[in-house]
């Protein structure tokens, strides 16, 4: 489970088949963590074409600060936004927050007026071209 130091009370987990994930430290990563402790890098191994869930939690834990202060979780795949949704304090009582991203919502690819839910997998991965999947955590609390 990815949790950042510098947001205790938040964690983000990819899920595939119902199961979290397991997760890897980078170890390049480390030093982005020291610089940056809202920032946080963890590999999972996966399948091809194998779908996945963002799993986003929030406690009261989280120190919430302004009044309007609100989480916003944004989920980049393959270096395009895909989707986000915002927390807020009041979002966590009772018992916390917990939401799913697991689609996104795209214009026809084939050129028509219509939108289409496409569900997030795990496309194929190529020896030798670095590819790389982003899901990014902003606050809107300047601190």
């Amino acid at each position: 489970m990815a949790i950042i130091q510098g947001l205790p009370g938040v964690e983000v987990t990819i899920q595939t088949d119902g199961w979290t994930a397991w997760e890897y430290d980078d170890p390049a990563g480390a030093d982005d963590e020291t610089q940056h402790p809202r920032v946080i890098t963890k590999f999972i191994e996966c399948s091809d074409d194998e779908p996945f869930e963002i799993h986003l939690k929030a406690s009261g834990s989280y120190s919430w600060g302004y009044r309007s202060h609100a989480l916003k979780f944004t989920a980049n795949i393959d270096g395009v936004w895909a989707t986000a949704m915002a927390c807020k304090h009041e979002h966590t009582f009772p018992g916390g927050w917990e939401r799913y991203l697991s689609r996104r919502v795209v214009g026809d690819p084939y050129g028509g007026s219509r939108y289409v839910s496409q569900k997030f997998a795990f496309s194929k991965i190529t020896k030798g071209k670095l590819q790389s999947r982003f899901f990014s955590l902003y606050t809107t609390n300047p601190r």
